[in-house]
């Protein structure tokens, strides 16, 4: 491998737009999601 490499000319992927999708990930055990419920919270 080089130890550089030159990214001057690169372009853009023209299909990065459709890969991108927003998700949502809950980390929460089955304790901490009663305690926030308790709170009011969503």
């Amino acid at each position: 491998m080089r130890k550089e490499y030159d990214f001057s000319a690169a372009g853009k992927n023209p299909y990065a737009a459709q890969l991108k999708k927003q998700i949502t990930i809950q980390l929460m055990s089955g304790n901490e999601a009663m305690v926030f419920s308790a709170w009011g919270a969503k």
